[in-house]
């Protein structure tokens, strides 16, 4: 935690974890998508081969937490708990190596960078991570902060939104700003965009299909006094459907361009597809759920009702193999709790050794109850 590394450069982290996996004595890559390693642990006899997913970067964030350990890095802060799935994924490397003579397959340790950066996983899946063995199946944990630790949530099906960028720039004709009627104003025309943007959702989209478009920046403007030729804006749209994602961004195209033409404005308009939903694979997630009430019992596992409206780049190994992601539970008792990418974000430790508990049964139960 006090040693933050943002995206692709996670050099110091990445050093870190093949050190701790080759202790282990596991078969360790580096190098992979840029900073990622993957550790290999090979059990003591043939079978499948399960993944176990870590995140390992941090974000532009300068914290506030005030911890004894916080970031000494300016500007870098874990504010998504990636630092405790990093240690978790370590821990249960150290149980299941204990273990490896019992285990019928083998135990692979991804340790992806650049999360954040929406790019991580993609490369990595890219660069053969999930060959040589081939896996078979993925897990995954991510820090979570709505109930006390000791609780894992988890529900088959998408438990996160997909994320898209788009950006737009409305081009009209500046002037002085007493006298408007002379000028084409681009932040007139902006601000309309902007409101039936918002209007879209509520009134052409499907309520039940959640849409979420967030603008996020907007510049335009230099001077009090004058009316600029252009202003720029953009931000995110989320979505939980595939069909809405295609539409979506028609839709916005459409709109922002009629707007701009009713002013007598242009606009230029571009669009970037980022990940895609991040959906659990029924069976994976069962197997997770099972895994947490051996150890906890029923009351230590909860039935996430609706999926999350943020993203996650796990998305591109659930591509590719079944898999789930279980959020595990790590509220403080009694504190005020501030959500992830907050600068006091922080959570209670206690959930860290429950994460590998959970990890390395759901691991051992793939492996040695096929």
């Amino acid at each position: 935690h006090a040693n933050p590394e943002i995206g692709l450069q996670e050099i110091r982290t990445s050093a870190k974890v093949a050190e701790e996996l080759r202790k282990l004595g596991l078969d360790v890559q580096t190098g992979i998508g840029t900073t990622g390693v993957v550790g290999l642990l090979r059990g003591g006899a043939p079978g499948r081969t399960i993944a176990i997913r870590a995140d390992m970067d941090a974000l532009p964030i300068t914290e506030e937490t005030g911890l004894p350990f916080a970031s000494k890095n300016k500007g870098v802060m874990h504010a998504c708990g990636h630092d405790a799935h990093v240690a978790m994924a370590l821990g249960t490397a150290r149980v299941l190596s204990e273990l490896r003579e019992k285990l019928k397959g083998n135990v692979k340790f991804i340790m992806q960078p650049a999360e954040e950066n929406y790019g991580g996983a993609r490369n990595l899946v890219e660069e053969g991570a999930l060959e040589n063995p081939a896996v078979d199946a993925i897990i995954a944990l991510h820090i979570d902060v709505h109930e006390p630790a000791g609780k894992l949530s988890i529900k088959a099906g998408p438990i996160g939104a997909s994320v898209d960028v788009f950006m737009v720039s409305v081009n009209g004709k500046g002037g002085h700003s007493s006298e408007p009627q002379k000028t084409v104003d681009p932040i007139h025309v902006a601000a309309h965009a902007i409101t039936a943007l918002q209007t879209m959702i509520t009134r052409t989209l499907d309520a039940r299909d959640p849409v979420v478009i967030s603008v996020c920046s907007i510049q335009g403007g230099t001077a009090f006094n004058v009316i600029p030729d252009n202003v720029h804006f953009g931000g995110t749209v989320r979505t939980l459907s595939e069909e809405q994602r295609r539409e979506v961004p028609k839709r916005m195209e459409d709109i922002v361009r009629s707007v701009a033409s009713a002013w007598g404005a242009t606009c230029d308009f571009t669009y970037i597809h980022g990940a895609p939903v991040t959906a659990n694979e029924p069976g994976m997630t069962e197997l997770m759920r099972q895994a947490a009430v051996e150890l906890w019992g029923h009351d230590g596992v909860v039935e996430m009702q609706k999926p999350h409206m943020g993203s996650e780049d796990y998305c591109y190994f659930l591509e590719k193999v079944p898999g789930a992601m279980g959020m595990l539970e790590a509220a403080k008792t009694g504190e005020s709790q501030y959500p992830g990418h907050h600068p006091k974000f922080d959570f209670d430790e206690k959930c860290l050794p429950l994460g590998v508990q959970v990890l390395a049964l759901s691991a051992v139960k793939f492996l040695n109850d096929a």
